[in-house]
């Protein structure tokens, strides 16, 4: 009979280590199918075993055999991820095989084509108190919006701003210079999920304030994207308030998403519940489309 060790609870030796579970448990996030080439998703995956990181990887739609996936990041020097907020955002889009990524080993915003055997291009300027999440890519590819967090002046007084950020025509040519983002939008505490509508120069975005958090209460604005001679986007016109509200009656409003007709859905809790609603460009009505209960459902369109 083997010899029997007597421990108190909790302290005896196993040969099963808290690593070597936490080795094998991938987690997969932020899953994104190409508007611009809808034929391969996107998605990012968390390496344990390579002190967490998060890699890109990609894979054909028609393939349900795992044959076409690819990882993008796999060089230990990406960590596709955000510290935006403290808890992160979206570190990555993709429109037409351009993808723009967030590094957060540098906090740098890095472009490169899926196609290409090119590495990835710095795009923003080289400086890591600026933090970058929810970029998204305009139609043009002559620039992206992105959420910026600016620590120039301490974690206190962080500032975060929606920004254009000019991408280069050509990722091999030599003279492009990465240059200062253009604010757009400025007058929140925070700021989150700029989507573009397909059919013109729409723009949409939801932004709240101290002391909510955005689970308490935002607020979705809508504007006309301005540009300047060179396509980059210099401002908003028009910019309206659509649904939500910080004031005496608190309402939350997550994952805005125009659909291709060019109206405007989102989550929002006015009833009490998170449940989808949508609103024409030409309308300030907002109409619920479903009644789903607590639970916060997706959209996906």
């Amino acid at each position: 009979m083997p010899d029997t060790t007597t421990a108190l609870y909790g302290s005896w030796e196993s040969p099963l280590s808290a690593a070597d579970v936490a080795s094998t448990s991938k987690y997969v996030a932020e899953i994104c199918i190409d508007k611009g080439s809808p034929s391969r998703v996107y998605w990012t995956e968390s390496r344990p075993s390579e002190g967490g990181r998060r890699t890109l990887f990609s894979q054909e739609t028609t393939d349900f055999d795992g044959a076409t996936i690819r990882e993008l990041t796999p060089n230990t020097q990406w960590n596709v991820s955000s510290r935006v907020h403290g808890y992160g955002g979206s570190p990555y889009a993709v429109y037409d095989d351009l993808i723009l990524l967030c590094n957060a080993s540098d906090c740098g915003l890095y472009l490169f084509d899926a196609n290409s055997a090119l590495a990835p291009r710095r795009i923003a300027q080289q400086d890591d108190r600026l933090w970058y999440a929810n970029m998204v890519i305009h139609p043009s590819k002559k620039f992206a919006v992105a959420v910026r967090k600016d620590h120039r002046n301490g974690d206190i007084d962080a500032l975060a701003v929606l920004v254009a950020i000019p991408l280069p025509s050509d990722l091999d040519a030599d003279e492009f210079k990465p240059t200062d983002d253009v604010v757009l939008f400025s007058q929140s505490d925070f700021v989150s999920s700029p989507v573009f509508s397909p059919l013109n120069d729409e723009i949409a975005f939801y932004t709240w304030n101290h002391p909510n958090m955005n689970w308490d209460a935002t607020t979705l604005h809508r504007a006309t994207l301005s540009f300047d001679a060179s396509g980059v986007a210099n401002g908003l016109d028009n910019l309206a308030i659509v649904a939500g509200g910080e004031g005496d009656v608190q309402e939350s409003i997550y994952q805005p998403r125009f659909d291709n007709a060019g109206r405007l859905h989102f989550l929002a809790d006015c009833s009490g519940f998170w449940n989808p609603y949508c609103v024409d460009s030409d309308s300030k009505t907002n109409q619920s489309l479903a009644e789903c209960g607590r639970v916060r459902k997706l959209l996906v369109i």
